[in-house]
């Protein structure tokens, strides 16, 4: 699973986190100050000025609540802000118990052991980073941790755990390439070069990078066919896996847990911090962390142990609509994550054809600009009949989709064009879109895809058999009670 909201382009981070202007109230939107008196009211309006929203953006929650109105977060974190000042609770409490980051009071015991650093052994904090060499937020995040280790050189050092991912067939072989070259001591070179080369990790291309770097050949081709170093990932991935950090990358400073491609502010913020407890040598104390979902506990997330129900309405779908099991699929047209995953539900659909019903729901994020106008696209397809047709052309040009893009589409898959574009141009879908956001938002869903089976919620891009586990056990159930 990817996270879904990813750090702002550089320029954009520069001017939101260097503004020297506070927000004024009455420009934070969807903030209701009414009910505090004037002191009150300026507490919150400082703390949220001065406190980072923790969707990832990078910005002061203020900022976010007057530029991004489709924040998932900054809404509900406002709101407590509000609540707990109105309550007279001073700054430090109201900091402590809603804007501390996420994984401030949590941390997790994880072992660096024998895998490939940067940094000394004894620096005051140390970066548990677990990656795959094909998650495209592993390599946005790289730059980061670079800078990282060149802004902290002897304060941080930074570990470089495996966890290739399932559904990325050459993530396994390109960690194994990685520890094969850590074990000639050029784990920095290969793991930069994996790096620059995620769209092509194939063997013949490791191959190629090992010799590029110099690597002596006979020994690294030995270590990569005898899977020397398969014991080690499978490890790396079970720690991971164990605490439930199940998407890259995952990283951990001092313990502390960071989802997702955060920008460098974020960690600086941290690394900071842990410097100078160390320095004062009053670091506060942990709670011990067995779950990554103890680390997010001003989020609403999804419970594991629910079953949510959601309502299927008129949205498009496959399948009969009698079927024993439902699955709700909210989907972004402009996420690479929900690209990946289409072709499973294409699997199961082909598998249970008078089984299971597939309802496509749309959740466009805010993050990504072409991905609203390209859901009300569907949904206008879907009026003239011809939603999956759609559907599949706006993945298959996900890369470059623009209005006109949308409407080249049209025309290729035979609709009415001027309907089409009508419908596009008056929003007339736009209402839905934005419904259907909402109701997975509010039950505290914020990635893409997330998928309910029977309310029984799949995030991200899982394999076929994780999907087909949950539906034989929701098949099971229906034979069961039937009988």
């Amino acid at each position: 699973m990817r996270r879904l909201l990813a750090p702002l382009p550089a320029a954009l981070l520069v001017l939101s986190t260097l503004a020297a202007d506070p927000v004024p109230p009455e420009k934070m939107q969807g903030v209701d100050f009414s009910g505090l008196d004037e002191a009150k009211k300026k507490l919150a309006v400082d703390i949220l000025n001065e406190n980072g929203c923790d969707c990832g953006c990078g910005m002061k929650l203020a900022v976010c609540r007057r530029d991004d109105p489709k924040c998932p977060r900054s809404p509900d974190l406002a709101a407590q802000v509000v609540k707990l000042a109105g309550a007279g609770k001073g700054r430090d409490e109201i900091v402590k118990t809603v804007l501390s980051p996420p994984s401030k009071f949590v941390e997790f015991a994880l072992p660096a052991g024998s895998a490939p650093s940067v940094g000394s052994a004894k620096a005051p904090v140390t970066i548990l980073h677990y990656l795959d060499y094909q998650c495209p937020f592993c390599g946005r995040i790289a730059p980061t941790i670079e800078r990282i280790s060149a802004e902290y050189p002897e304060a941080v050092r930074v570990v470089f755990k495996m966890h290739p991912l399932e559904f990325h067939p050459q993530a396994a072989l390109a960690a194994q390439a990685a520890l094969a070259a850590d074990a000639q001591g050029k784990f920095v070179p290969m793991h930069k070069k994996l790096l620059e080369s995620q769209k092509d990790l194939s063997r013949p291309r490791l191959l190629a990078i090992a010799e590029e770097i110099g690597l002596d050949i006979p020994r690294f081709t030995k270590d990569l066919d005898t899977g020397a170093a398969a014991a080690a990932i499978a490890r790396d991935t079970q720690e991971a896996v164990t605490i439930g950090a199940t998407g890259t990358p995952a990283t951990f400073v001092n313990g502390r847990y960071v989802s997702g491609a955060k920008p460098f502010e974020m960690f600086k913020g941290m690394i900071d911090e842990e410097l100078g407890w160390a320095k004062a040598g009053n670091r506060p104390a942990f709670t011990k962390g067995t779950n990554v979902r103890q680390a997010s506990a001003t989020a609403k997330g999804l419970d594991p142990s629910k079953v949510y129900e959601l309502p299927a309405g008129d949205s498009p779908s496959r399948g009969p609509k009698d079927a024993p099991v439902t699955i709700l699929h909210y989907t972004d047209f402009q996420c690479p994550v929900c690209k990946r995953v289409a072709p499973t539900l294409d699997q199961l659909a082909d598998a249970y054809p008078k089984g299971v019903r597939i309802v496509y729901k749309m959740h466009p994020l805010s993050i990504h600009a072409q991905a609203k106008i390209s859901a009300e696209a569907a949904l206008a397809a879907h009026a003239q009949g011809k939603f999956l047709a759609m559907h599949d052309k706006l993945f298959e040009r996900q890369s470059a989709l623009s209005r006109e893009t949308i409407l080249a589409i049209a025309q290729e898959i035979g609709l009415d064009v001027a309907r089409f574009t009508k419908d596009l141009d008056s929003h007339a879908f736009l209402p839905t879109v934005e419904r259907e956001t909402k109701e997975v938002v509010a039950i505290g869903s914020t990635a893409t895809p997330t998928s309910f089976i029977n309310g029984r919620f799949v995030v991200g891009a899982q394999p076929l058999e994780s999907f087909k586990k949950l539906v034989d056990e929701e098949l099971a159930k229906k034979s069961t009670s039937s009988n």
